[in-house]
């Protein structure tokens, strides 16, 4: 679906849309619930990130500091 799309649908700007998906505005929940709905999928895997593993090269440099 393209921004313009959601964003017809979801009767926002464009912008907003855009802004959203590059983390540079947090929608009020009830938009995020729309959006989620307009997309079939759940709130929690577009707006909640998994932290991610750290690299080896993270893992070394902790160790070399304990």
């Amino acid at each position: 679906m393209s921004q313009n799309e959601l964003a017809k649908r979801l009767e926002i700007s464009r912008l907003s849309v855009k802004s959203i998906e590059r983390g540079k505005y947090i929608p009020p929940l009830q938009l995020a619930f729309d959006i989620a709905e307009e997309l079939d999928v759940g709130v929690e895997e577009l707006f909640f990130r998994e932290k991610k593993a750290p690299t080896l090269l993270e893992q070394s440099k902790r160790q070399s500091n304990k």
